[in-house]
């Protein structure tokens, strides 16, 4: 890897992706979000962040990356999820800045992919109410499509956690092969959605969190592996 690369926090190319989305998505792909939405949810990022670092006296020096850590989670949850209730985004990202901080392996390293959590949270637990997931606001936009494809690789060759996300998408392609000719699907209704805005969102920048994916090769297999699995399943 060039030396440039090796100084860059691959945050900022997280940042740099969910904030350009957000952006092009509310004014070019009807992506349904207000102001108000937007306003409430980052203020919350912010707010639970800085609170909980000071709580569980995590890089109180580091403000920066706090902030980052925070805005990094509030665009992603702004991103992936839809509702038109204004106390959604506050408190569905608050459970995943939350999460980070009390389910851990360590002090370093937490259980769950943030975002992730709080997305299956929300439909699991917000009373009275399900929320909606976009399976693909940007459609088959070229742009978005080139931005996350481009953008995810860098950061994953950065953070080092390609090897996950290459297997993976050999092990859907795999599995999609499979089932094309047991005759139970038809093989791109399953790889379709998987090359999809944010389809390969969740493969390039969710599962391949560096503080909840593995380190080592091998393990980045296994879990590239078992995620196609079970998505395929």
């Amino acid at each position: 890897m060039p030396k440039l690369f090796q100084k860059i926090d691959p945050r900022w190319i997280l940042l740099t992706n969910h904030t350009l989305l957000l952006t092009t998505g509310v004014l070019f792909y009807n992506l349904n979000r207000s102001v108000w939405q937007i306003v409430l949810g980052l203020t919350a990022a912010i707010v639970v962040e800085l609170g909980l670092a000071r709580i569980f006296n995590k890089e109180q020096n580091k403000i920066s990356s706090r902030l980052l850590s925070a805005m990094i989670i509030g665009l992603g949850f702004l991103n992936l999820t839809y509702s038109k209730a204004l106390w959604y985004y506050p408190a569905g990202i608050t459970v995943a800045i939350a999460s980070k901080y009390i389910f851990r392996f360590d002090r370093d390293n937490h259980i769950f992919n943030p975002t992730g959590f709080a997305i299956v949270f929300a439909f699991a637990f917000f009373p009275f109410y399900k929320p909606l997931i976009y399976v693909d606001s940007f459609l088959v936009a070229t742009y978005p499509m080139i931005q996350v494809l481009v953008l995810g690789i860098l950061a994953t060759v950065i953070a080092k956690r390609w090897v996950l996300s290459l297997t993976y998408f050999l092990s859907m392609t795999v599995g999609a092969g499979v089932l094309h000719l047991s005759g139970r699907h038809d093989f791109m209704n399953i790889m379709g959605p998987e090359l999809s805005v944010v389809g390969m969102i969740i493969p390039f920048f969710m599962i391949t969190d560096p503080k909840s994916s593995p380190k080592n090769y091998r393990g980045q297999v296994f879990w590239g592996i078992n995620y196609a699995f079970w998505n395929i399943i």
